[in-house]
């Protein structure tokens, strides 16, 4: 994405969970050259922000998993199961991305829900990207 982002002059998305899950799952019938074009088309829509499930196109979407479907669907009403076996940090992770897609990528929104800094969403983010 590098790449096709410095192409366009244009600094290159984030992948969030979702989205990046749905390109793995896709059985890509047009092979590199349709990978390809999705991304560049993903560049262009979300310079320099997360990359959503639903900026991809369509074809990605109907091919996403039901478990994926599952978790959109909690993320959505506003709930995220946790994992107690998952380790601290994986767990803050989560949260942390579960909260800026509620938010639409908005850091200051997000902060904001989460009652931490602005700074304090920005020194994750750049430790961790989506």
């Amino acid at each position: 994405m590098a790449e096709l982002s410095a192409k366009h002059h244009l600094r290159p998305p984030k992948m969030t969970r979702a989205a990046a899950a749905a390109l793995r799952t896709y059985g890509w019938p047009g092979n590199v050259r349709e990978l390809r074009n999705v991304l560049e088309l993903v560049c262009l829509l979300r310079p320099a922000k997360g990359v959503r499930l639903q900026d991809l196109p369509a074809a990605l979407r109907l091919h996403v998993r039901p478990e994926s479907a599952r978790s959109a669907a909690r993320l959505s009403s506003g709930k995220l199961e946790i994992n107690l076996q998952d380790k601290l940090g994986d767990i803050l992770q989560q949260v942390m991305t579960a909260v800026l897609e509620l938010e639409g990528w908005n850091r200051s929104r997000a902060a904001r829900r989460l009652g931490i800094s602005l700074r304090t969403v920005q020194r994750h983010l750049s430790r961790h990207p989506a």
